[in-house]
């Protein structure tokens, strides 16, 4: 598949924007919202919302979600009010939906979501994931001269989320003219990253096996499982991913740096 350009620096009008329709059991789309509401039914397919930008309320019935801090006690209608003024400080909010789950989704003024699904039979818990529990990592910090240093956000994996879960979940933060996903590294699980810059005109590159592509501001980059693949960021421009793997038959535990580049990290 690699690169997606559909919506490359688009402006988008209200509504739910597909940009990689199912492939390889995974798909993703933008759901753009403009003083607009949206009731969202996640089908057969296990759903993750990501607020990526901007201010909303979200409407639940806590009977089919875990407990939640951010929950009222004794009321099974909620009404969540989030807010995110940008990517490269905040962490995000999260809900993950399980097969056959509904939210409606309101805002006063523009916000915007990205959302990844996948198709899984089995029931469990849908979770909101707050901001203060999302895990951030400093990953790379005081190596090679801070050249690949960004921060890592964990929504939830394996050890996270409910087993009968499919997908693993999580964000970077690529400072400028920096690089991530590096050194370059692999996992069998087919994995996609869905990009933002700051300022949108910006640019970076995205290594998928062999093949190095030129990203923009909302493309995405498929890739397939167990190709080598690291990212870097034009200077002068911030890059934000979304990163989704799906476990398929094995159970994603982690990746694994590609000798011989492995050693500017192990020391060995």
């Amino acid at each position: 598949m690699g690169l997606v350009t559909t919506l490359r620096q688009q402006e988008l009008r209200s509504g739910l924007h597909s940009l990689l329709p199912m492939h390889e059991q995974m798909s993703f789309a933008l759901l753009q919202l403009d003083k607009d509401r949206y009731h969202f039914e996640s089908q057969a397919l296990e759903s993750a919302l990501v607020l990526i930008q901007g201010e909303a309320t979200v409407s639940l019935e806590t009977e089919s979600f875990a407990k939640s801090s951010a929950f009222e006690p004794d009321q099974k209608q909620q009404t969540l009010c989030i807010r995110r003024q940008h990517w490269q400080e905040e962490n995000p909010f999260v809900l993950h939906l399980y097969p056959h789950s509904s939210v409606t989704i309101a805002s006063d003024t523009q916000c915007r979501f990205g959302l990844v699904q996948t198709p899984n039979a089995q029931t469990f818990a849908s979770r909101v994931y707050l901001p203060t529990e999302v895990t951030t990592e400093h990953r790379g910090k005081g190596l090679l001269g801070d050249a690949a240093y960004r921060r890592v956000r964990t929504v939830f994996d394996a050890s996270i989320a409910p087993p009968e879960a499919q997908l693993v979940l999580g964000e970077v933060v690529n400072f400028p003219g920096c690089w991530s996903s590096y050194p370059p590294h692999h996992h069998l699980q087919n994995e996609l990253y869905y990009y933002e810059f700051d300022p949108i005109v910006g640019f970076g590159f995205g290594q998928c096996g062999e093949t190095v592509e030129r990203i923009h501001h909302q493309d995405l980059l498929f890739i397939d499982g167990a190709k080598d693949h690291a990212q870097v960021a034009a200077p002068g421009y911030w890059m934000y991913y979304i990163w989704a793997i799906r476990h398929g038959e094995e159970i994603y535990k982690g990746f694994e740096y590609t000798a011989p580049h492995d050693r500017l990290v192990t020391g060995l």
